[in-house]
């Protein structure tokens, strides 16, 4: 779902900000530094009704607003496809924030998380928003939900 022109200043305001969290905060600076480094950038965004895979995972599971991490990490190990977990920040209007989201293998985001903070029918559950993340893989998402005993960010944000 690309929106031509709001790309640039998202994509803008976000690395400003994360440059920001570099610098003025000890406790996210070398994540943030990392993410301004080796981070990937996206912006092309899909309901997850797109994707039958999506589209089932979110009916039968109901992700839950303020619950990325869990969410994108529960897709991601429950479906063996080519879809991968990606956390790091997001902008969608004017404040990044620390986020996770999934990337199908089109290259686009569902971000179970932001469809279930907005009722699906206002004009809120599909805005424009730019992402810039580092990806895990499932292994690595399995291995720190064993040891730690819960879904966590990777990422200090």
């Amino acid at each position: 779902m690309t929106k031509g022109n709001g790309i640039v200043p998202l994509k803008k305001e976000l690395r400003i900000q994360v440059r920001q969290f570099a610098e003025l905060r000890s406790d996210v600076g070398q994540a943030a530094k990392l993410l301004l480094k080796k981070g990937l950038w996206f912006w092309d965004r899909a309901h997850s009704g797109a994707y039958e895979q999506t589209n089932a995972f979110r009916k039968a599971r109901r992700p839950k607003p303020k619950r990325c991490f869990y969410n994108a990490q529960l897709y991601v190990l429950h479906h063996q496809d080519e879809s991968r977990y990606f956390e790091g920040y997001a902008i969608c209007k004017r404040l990044a924030f620390h986020h996770a989201w999934v990337v199908m293998p089109d290259g686009n985001v569902i971000d179970f998380t932001l469809e279930a903070a907005h009722d699906e029918k206002s004009a809120d559950a599909m805005t424009l928003c730019v992402y810039l993340g580092i990806e895990s893989t499932r292994t690595e998402i399995s291995e720190a939900i064993t040891k730690q005993g819960i879904s966590a960010p990777f990422l200090n944000g």
